[in-house]
């Protein structure tokens, strides 16, 4: 019975892998029943369990919307609550918490263009999306899971679909019907051609009538003669077989003298193989021997294992590699390292959160194409920046993605464990995520209940800093940085600054109560909620949060630290939360009026330079660029720059992620 229930399983996975362009790793958005369920009757590890119901990996997602629903369900069920917040997050834009059944619907949408997996233990939402195509729902039974099997309806839109999809269209048929080439044929002979029409025609002519070019013919070759491969070896010629005093062949010396030419080759094979070095330490190069069929290092594995021959090597990673015909993996470059005075045999890692799109991906890119850096691209969407990696045309091998979701402390935690779980060493950290809401008239808040730009912008990237500074300090590369994105929309000594909301943190009261809009305002100075404003603050936040990390860690660890403004990047999607018309007018505004318009590519490029660059190496300082793309060290304004504003804002942070 349970392989029948599996065989069936699989088959409604093919089926909507197959009409609907499901792909692995499959996404499951979980609602707060579903999870109840599965911790009520011990389905645990969860992910595993779902993987094995839909015979590949799969990524268990919730929405904030949900986390919230569990967390006003009270005691009862903190335990799902618990469980909910270490799930991935699937984005929803409500701005206030709605239920879980019109959440799950919102990020659904009409056509389920996600692709997810709806797992619930409602009935009601199971009856509801069995309705809508491409919709697959997962539900618990006792301690069992299954899957529902495609409705009448689903089979039905995707049968009309498939036939939309091959069958010719109407246009096609009125193509056809007027042609008067040889070999169509119809029954009509009026100008009205239905959707039943039945047609004759000779495939050569109607190709060459709709110009599909008709593939090249070649002439299949006669065979020459039997198949080598199946015929017996001709024998050699008698007369080079060695032959005795009497003329007779001799085989049994022709064998002799072969077997002493392969002990001659391997005695002197080895020798060769192992070149003896001082203080009893031996340098391995294995090459492939051909006269054995197979690499003699397989052979004398176990011989090579020894302690007095292994090679040595980095602690955590290894800079050479023992292979057939090789003696060491090529490297990047050899890099002196200006801290530590030895050189570096590795590919740099840095990780840009934020990547997917914009600055981050721009800079990705930008890090990817040097060869010399393999980028942790840290983002909420992991197939959104995988395709965005395969669009900007990264090597796959310079790349790779890991889920982070800045406005859940919990997922940055799950990331630094996942990161150090995946065995890199960290070299840089780029602290690029943020979002801008300059329309909102009333907050939202992050899962752990912060108002969302300053958790996210400030909050979310100052645990991070903090959980990965361990891992920098550990780092061998000669520069390490740890880089924070500013901007100067926070710094009111610009023009830019200048425009109203001005950015401003107060007396950090509201920040000190927790923002969340109910003991405190939602606003960092206690103010009334504007959401241009928040964002401005968080950016004097993160300046301030760089300058405290110079001034604590640099002398010791040797850490650059620093912040930059890149230029003003008019077409970013930071800006597609605002109003229509500005994001019509502020691009030319910025080319033609100010000057101050930079692309993307230019922006990244520069972020890179900050990355990599040996001349940008001076720690504690604000980078901007001038009309020449030349670098130089820009002014903070009197607030970004106060350090006793900066040790209140890092001792306040501490306490709200948990570090203190």
């Amino acid at each position: 019975m349970r392989v029948k229930k599996q065989k069936r399983h699989r088959k409604v996975v093919r089926f909507y892998s197959a009409c609907f362009g499901f792909r692995e790793p499959y996404k499951v958005l979980c609602d707060g029943t579903f999870i109840h369920h599965l911790l009520h009757h011990r389905l645990t590890p969860a992910d595993d369990v779902i993987s094995h119901l839909l015979g590949a990996r799969a990524l268990l997602f919730t929405t904030r919307c949900i986390i919230g629903e569990l967390r006003s369900l009270g005691e009862s069920h903190s335990e799902a609550l618990e469980a909910a917040q270490q799930l991935f997050t699937a984005r929803c834009d409500h701005e206030k918490r709605v239920g879980a059944t019109a959440c799950v619907e919102s990020v659904i949408g009409e056509a389920n263009s996600e692709h997810f997996f709806v797992a619930t233990q409602d009935a009601d939402m199971r009856k509801k999306f069995r309705e809508v195509p491409g919709v697959p729902v997962i539900y618990g039974l006792r301690n069992s899971l299954f899957i529902e099997q495609p409705s009448a309806q689903q089979r039905q839109y995707a049968k009309s679909t498939e036939e939309k999809r091959l069958h010719m269209g109407e246009s096609e048929y009125l193509k056809l019907y007027k042609s008067d080439l040889k070999g169509v044929t119809t029954n009509d002979s009026t100008n009205r051609v239905t959707e039943g029409t039945q047609l004759t025609r000779n495939i050569s002519t109607t190709k060459r009538m709709l110009g599909v070019a008709e593939k090249s013919k070649f002439k299949r070759k006669r065979a020459k003669g039997p198949n080598p491969l199946s015929c017996k070896k001709k024998k050699k010629d008698d007369a080079s077989a060695p032959q005795n005093q009497d003329g007779v062949d001799s085989g049994v010396t022709k064998k002799k003298i072969r077997k002493r030419k392969r002990a001659k080759e391997t005695a002197s094979f080895l020798p060769s193989a192992l070149s003896a070095r001082k203080e009893g330490k031996v340098a391995c190069t294995v090459k492939e021997s051909a006269f054995l069929g197979s690499s003699i290092f397989e052979h004398h594995k176990s011989q090579f294992n020894a302690p007095v021959l292994r090679t040595k090597r980095e602690s955590n990673h290894s800079v050479g590699v023992v292979k057939a015909q090789t003696t060491a993996v090529a490297a990047p470059g050899l890099n002196q390292s200006a801290v530590h005075g030895k050189k570096v045999l590795r590919k740099g890692v840095v990780v840009i959160t934020g990547a997917s799109s914009g600055l981050g991906l721009a800079a990705a890119k930008a890090l990817a194409e040097t060869e010399k850096w393999h980028v942790v691209m840290a983002c909420r969407d992991f197939l959104k920046a995988e395709k965005a990696a395969q669009s900007a045309g990264m090597a796959k091998e310079n790349y790779s993605i890991m889920h982070l979701d800045l406005a859940s402390l919990d997922s940055v935690r799950q990331f630094v464990h996942g990161f150090r779980q995946s065995g890199r060493p960290l070299d840089v950290l780029v602290c690029n995520a943020a979002i801008y809401r300059p329309t909102a008239r009333t907050p939202t808040y992050t899962a752990d209940g912060y108002e969302m730009s300053v958790g996210v912008n400030h909050l979310g990237h100052f645990l991070l800093a903090n959980m990965l500074l361990e891992d920098l300090k550990k780092s061998d590369y000669p520069s390490r940085r740890l880089i924070i994105l500013g901007s100067i929309t926070g710094n009111t000594n610009t023009l830019a600054g200048n425009v109203p909301p001005k950015a401003g943190l107060g007396d950090l009261r509201g920040l000190a109560g927790g923002l969340d809009g109910r003991n405190s305002s939602a606003m960092i100075d206690g103010g009334t909620f504007d959401g241009a404003k928040a964002y401005k603050d968080s950016k004097i936040c993160n300046m301030l949060t760089m300058q405290e990390l110079h001034r604590r860690f640099h002398e010791d660890t040797g850490i650059t630290f620093a912040s930059l403004y890149p230029g003003c990047i008019a077409t970013t999607g930071l800006f597609r939360e605002h109003i229509p018309l500005f994001r019509l007018l502020f691009p030319p505004f910025q080319k033609f009026i100010t000057k101050g318009f930079v692309s993307e590519d230019e922006s990244g490029k520069r972020l890179a330079q900050v990355v990599g660059d040996p001349s940008l190496l001076k720690s504690g300082v604000y980078w901007s660029w001038n009309n020449n793309s030349a670098s130089f060290e820009n002014q903070l304004s009197e607030e970004a720059s106060d350090a006793v504003k900066a040790q209140k804002l890092w001792e306040i942070s501490e306490k709200l992620v948990g570090l203190a």
